[in-house]
């Protein structure tokens, strides 16, 4: 019999690298495995539902210009996530779709690598679109093809978040003058979940450090997200302190707009079409990484029997940045400030399979992820996933 158990969380400062981690001892068990079939009506949240889906072209595309080379990363994964609907969005309308980790090994909580399709974890899936990038060696400039965002990858340099800001105002790179600093959404849409170091494609030439985002910490106007490109992490960073800078440049800043429904048990993001359980299974019932994987490959909800724990991205893509309870919109119910299992593996402490024991978190107190969660000794809360195919 499964068993979850309940606990409290204990506040840690956030400083620029700091994170926290831990599990707890408790005797709560968890509600009744199938949840009810509720009787809620549908409620649509944002009546329009954003134009995400995009046309990715063809990797064997040619291109007239003899510096631009395209790679096509990772293994072929599950591409649900890319259905085309609208030829006419527009390039920052990509974000909705979700790429995949790039993590095509699975580590069970003994740190050892499991071949034979036992352990259903993010190795095993491979959900979302592959990584896939375009480089003008000339310019200096990465396009991220998924997304349609263009980086500056050339002539790099060391600013505080006002320097920062400034700058990419001011760069003009050939014909473009349209650039600014990422948010912090499309800063962590170029990291590499799959490499040890540094956490981003070899494409870009300046990979490593840390790098920040035009995105203030909602509860201290100090701080201001960043990435830690080494690790993979997103961090807070003073807005005083230097650090990198990588400008960017689309249509329009990606924006993080709900747009979700919900029906029963079960809340549908209408931008990922991800399908997420939220039951009282979702409020402060924790367990440790295996058992969250079982609890949802043996979930019913709703009929539904296809559940699974969600990868670091997708779980990820639930997050607004904000303190108390960083979910966005308002439809989960069912939701804590606390610790979440994704499925995906950190695979940057070891390059070989020596040093698997740990998995990738969310703090759903302040939306920050962490790379510390222990697979067999922590113990965090768990919220299922399912893919809508249709």
């Amino acid at each position: 019999m499964l068993k979850f158990f309940k606990f409290t969380l204990v506040g840690c400062s956030l400083i620029m690298l700091s994170a926290c981690s831990g599990g707890s001892d408790s005797n709560k068990s968890i509600s009744e495995h199938t949840a009810p079939i509720g009787s809620l009506p549908v409620e649509d949240e944002n009546a329009t539902t954003s134009d995400q889906n995009v046309t990715v072209e063809d990797e064997n595309t040619t291109t007239s210009d003899q510096n631009v080379t395209v790679e096509d990363e990772n293994t072929t994964t599950s591409d649900q996530n890319a259905t085309v609907e609208d030829e006419n969005t527009t390039t920052s309308d990509n974000m909705g779709i979700l790429k995949a980790t790039g993590i095509i090994q699975s580590f069970n909580s003994g740190s050892e690598e499991v071949k034979d399709g036992t352990l259903k974890d993010d190795g095993f899936y491979q959900v979302g679109t592959k990584a896939k990038y375009t480089k003008n060696e000339t310019l200096g400039i990465v396009t991220d093809e998924i997304t349609g965002l263009s980086w500056q990858d050339k002539n790099m340099t060391i600013k505080n978040l006002g320097g920062a800001e400034k700058y990419c105002e001011a760069l003009e790179v050939s014909n473009f003058n349209d650039w600014r600093l990422p948010n912090i959404k499309e800063l962590e849409s170029i990291i590499d979940y799959s490499s040890v170091t540094p956490s981003i494609s070899s494409k870009f030439i300046s990979n490593n450090g840390i790098f920040v985002s035009s995105t203030v910490d909602s509860s201290n106007s100090d701080n201001v997200w960043a990435v830690d490109f080494e690790s993979g992490t997103s961090v807070f960073v003073s807005v005083s302190i230097y650090q990198n800078v990588r400008c960017v440049r689309s249509d329009k800043p990606t924006e993080n707009i709900p747009n979700l429904t919900r029906k029963n048990n079960i809340v549908i993001d209408n931008i990922t079409k991800l399908q997420w359980e939220d039951t009282l299974n979702t409020e402060g019932n924790i367990t440790n990484w295996e058992t969250a994987i079982t609890y949802c490959e043996t979930l019913k909800l709703d009929t539904f029997l296809d559940w699974r724990l969600p990868n670091i991205i997708e779980l990820k893509s639930l997050t607004e940045r904000k303190r108390g309870i960083a979910i966005k919109g308002n439809k989960f119910l069912h939701t804590i400030s606390g610790k979440y299992w994704s499925s995906s593996t950190d695979m940057k402490r070891n390059s070989n399979a020596s040093n698997k024991y740990f998995a990738w978190i969310i703090d759903f107190s302040n939306a920050q992820d962490f790379n510390r969660g222990h697979k067999n000794n922590d113990e965090y809360n768990v919220r299922c996933v399912r893919s809508d195919t249709k």
